[in-house]
């Protein structure tokens, strides 16, 4: 047993110490998925004193390099990755597959690295669009977490530097030409902001989350996101609140960093009669425009020398400059990202005579634009004059997201039928967290105190608001109660009685969402 001489003591008291699970002896997918999942703390940090997070934050970084130089991969290597960085709150994951799609279609080898995972950990990383098989997967994960162990055990990495670190050398042995990389959590102490010379930074909509980790303000988590900023790259944000953009500012003047600001799609002159700008919602159409500008400078700029690059300049000003809509093949790459489906996020599918609409959105803003997205499809479903359509919302938040606020833009839909569920897909006979769906639910009626009698009413003594203990069981419930009025059966809930259609909208999380699509076995 031996451990990197460059590790400190406070690093092994304080990254995850983990006993990874016994029966593993085979080397098979199955166990490499339960391995990861061993290494996956998710309160780990939260419960930690604020001096052990500053211990933990700081040596995240050393604990990722000490992991790479295990497989060999020391900074002079990493280096020779060419990297779009991209932080941000709202759609950083659309905006780096937005990205990967319109450099693949130049022909570019792709690397792809982005959270959470929908359907399986393979999600996380993909090369040229797709994930790796099965058999690919379970050989680099073995490999890499039994190197690492020789010399670090039996202090291990956590999930997500296990995965960081995997993607840089999977990146490196499958030889890719571009890697696009989305943070974990922020960006100034991510495991990811390891890397020292990225071609390009992406930073999307900043919103309230991650509070723990970033800070409850604005300003804090501007900083933190702003944390990728690299003297060389070129750093580009889509349009934020005032003082998001002075923190950026601040960090892009002292980092010796470009800084631009995205023009919006609808501003460029060769797309405005392009139908993609009535069909998207803003949200899409902002994140459009920041990949096609953060492909556009590594096409230019990668191969370059640094003195021949363009959009390197160090920002020095106090308002950032619009980088330029000179886009030459500004129609090709809109006609590409027009057929990029991103699995889980605005997402629509019809089943029966029930119409899912699935979006993950887990902040204050990405609700607001979710819930506009839902308003405007489901008022476009076909009606005539039998139809009776209802609507139902299916919800749950992951970490410790408070959702009283999502709730109340939620409440604004006027749906007919407010379900609630634990995160995860099936019930553990063993246990019934009842605790988590009936906070929900308590949360929901609660907003409907001081509305009219009829409101009120409907939500608190009827059953147009319930709590499952697991999302199958709620979406059975739903099946059956369509499938009971299809049949002529009687046994319908008051919440659906005389129901033709029923138009589900499921949010708060894409765990939530990824489950349902697995459900739904709409796993391609």
């Amino acid at each position: 047993m031996r451990c990197s001489s460059s590790m400190s003591e406070h690093q092994h008291m304080f990254c995850d110490i983990t006993n990874p699970p016994q029966g593993l002896g085979e080397k098979t997918y199955e166990n490499a998925i339960l391995l990861l999942k061993s290494l996956d703390r998710k309160n780990f940090y939260i419960n930690l004193t604020k001096e052990k997070r500053h211990i933990y934050d700081t040596n995240k970084h050393p604990m990722v390099n000490s992991c790479l130089k295990s497989l060999g991969i020391f900074p002079e290597k990493l280096d020779t990755l060419s990297i779009i960085h991209v932080t941000g709150t709202k759609g950083k994951g659309s905006t780096c597959t937005y990205t990967e799609e319109i450099l693949r279609s130049k022909c570019y080898r792709t690397g792809l690295f982005t959270s959470p995972h929908i359907f399986d950990e393979r999600d996380r990383i993909q090369i040229d669009g797709k994930c790796l098989s099965k058999e690919k997967f379970r050989d680099y994960v073995w490999h890499c977490f039994d190197t690492i162990k020789k010399d670090h055990y039996p202090t291990l990495p956590n999930f997500f530097q296990l995965m960081t670190v995997m993607a840089f050398y999977i990146f490196l042995k499958e030889n890719v030409d571009v890697v696009v990389l989305e943070v974990g959590i922020g960006g100034e102490n991510d495991c990811t902001n390891v890397i020292r010379n990225p071609v390009a930074c992406g930073v999307t909509y900043l919103d309230i989350d991650h509070i723990v980790y970033l800070g409850d303000t604005i300003e804090k988590i501007a900083w933190h996101k702003a944390g990728i900023f690299k003297q060389g790259a070129t750093a580009i944000t889509v349009l934020q609140q005032d003082v998001a953009l002075k923190v950026f500012c601040d960090r892009a003047t002292q980092k010796m960093c470009s800084l631009y600001l995205a023009p919006r799609l609808q501003n460029y002159s060769t797309l405005k009669n392009c139908q993609i700008l009535q069909e998207r919602e803003d949200c899409e159409l902002e994140n459009m425009s920041l990949a096609i500008q953060l492909a556009r400078v590594w096409i230019q700029n990668h191969n370059k020398a640094a003195s021949e690059r363009k959009w390197v300049n160090p920002f020095k000003g106090e308002e950032i400059p619009e980088i330029d809509k000179d886009v030459v093949d500004i129609k090709d790459y809109i006609t590409i990202l027009e057929s990029v489906k991103l699995p889980g996020r605005l997402q629509i599918f019809t089943k029966g005579n029930i119409t899912y609409y699935m979006d993950g959105a887990h902040t204050n803003g990405s609700m607001e634009c979710c819930c506009s997205w839902f308003k405007k499809k489901s008022e476009q479903w076909p009606r005539d004059q039998n139809s009776n359509i209802r609507k139902a919302l299916l919800f749950s938040v992951s970490g410790k997201r408070k959702p009283k606020a999502m709730m109340e833009i939620l409440k604004k839909c006027h749906f007919d039928l407010a379900m609630f569920v634990s995160n995860r897909l099936h019930v553990d006979d063993q246990t019934d967290d009842a605790g988590q769906y009936n906070d929900l639910v308590m949360t929901w009626i609660s907003l409907f105190e001081n509305e009219t009698s009829e409101t009120k009413t409907k939500f608190t003594s009827s059953d147009a608001v319930k709590g499952f203990s697991c999302i199958s069981n709620a979406l059975e419930w739903c099946q059956l109660n369509m499938a009971n009025i299809h049949n002529g059966n009687p046994r319908v809930t008051s919440a659906l009685k005389g129901a033709t259609h029923l138009q589900i909208l499921i949010t708060g999380s894409l765990y939530l969402v990824g489950d349902v699509l697995k459900s739904l076995k709409k796993v391609n």
